[in-house]
């Protein structure tokens, strides 16, 4: 019994740390604009139900945070870091996959959501 109530427990905590963390990963939203050289254009970052993940041209992935600033794009097996300015405002994004180098600029007129979608991941 002991057990069971330790792995319910075990498992809140982790379901309240998740939700936690929703509030961190909004300053990741929005549209990053890269340069005619690119292969996409642009990448839009959006966050649904507490999960951050990306969309382009090119398809779709979820990020995961790998430390700070700094996520892991599955899908694609590569890495996307963001890039603050000096108010601590997210700028930037800089793009490594497949051995491509891309940096996109955000733009701060793009309307990229924020949502709870109960369908997304299923």
């Amino acid at each position: 019994m002991r057990k069971v109530f330790f792995f319910t427990a075990l498992c809140f905590a982790f379901v309240l740390q998740a939700n936690s963390q929703d509030s961190t990963l909004a300053p990741f939203v929005g549209r990053y604009v890269f340069t005619a050289q690119d292969p996409v254009p642009y990448v839009d970052v959006k966050l649904v139900d507490g999960v951050l993940f990306t969309e382009s041209l090119q398809g779709n992935s979820v990020l995961q945070r790998t430390e700070g600033d700094m996520f892991f794009i599955v899908e694609f097996n590569g890495f996307a870091q963001f890039v603050r300015n000096s108010e601590n405002k997210v700028v930037k994004v800089k793009v490594s996959v497949q051995g491509l180098e891309m940096e996109g600029t955000k733009d701060e007129s793009a309307k990229v959501s924020i949502k709870f979608n109960p369908g997304f991941g299923d």
